[in-house]
């Protein structure tokens, strides 16, 4: 009996955390990305539907760089394949929206480790399009 009580309060403790975690990232203005090793998103925050114009569900199993604006895609893969070897990546880039207008982001992409292998790329990024905007006026 004893076990069993142990055994419920860990999946409870389990459940409230991932509760608080998902409560966490979905608040975040910020996007916090999973690609796989083949560029396909396997996760992406809520906050990305603000920035983008395109829903989670559209995004999930569609190729990152299909977002990225044509001239900066040389670049993003050359982040991509470095955070593939192991390493932590800051990048700078456009991105275009799904009302076609173009944003610019700032973040970082790190390689998601399952034990001993890379299996993706994780990170997140900021709206800096504001930014931007001044910088050239």
């Amino acid at each position: 009996m004893q076990d069993l009580t142990k055994h419920l309060k860990a999946q409870e403790d389990i459940r409230a955390s991932t509760e608080k975690y998902r409560d966490l990232v979905e608040n975040l203005h910020d996007v916090i990305f999973a690609v796989d090793r083949k560029g396909k998103i396997t996760f992406i925050s809520k906050s990305s539907e603000e920035f983008s114009g395109f829903s989670v569900a559209e995004q999930i199993g569609k190729v990152f760089l299909h977002y990225i604006h044509p001239e900066d895609r040389n670049s993003a893969r050359k982040v991509f394949k470095t955070a593939l070897k192991g390493h932590s990546e800051k990048f700078e880039c456009r991105v275009v929206t799904k009302t076609g207008s173009v944003k610019w982001i700032t973040g970082h992409a790190k390689g998601l480790r399952e034990g001993k292998t890379v299996s993706g790329v994780s990170g997140m990024f900021t709206d800096i399009t504001r930014r931007k905007e001044m910088e050239h006026d």
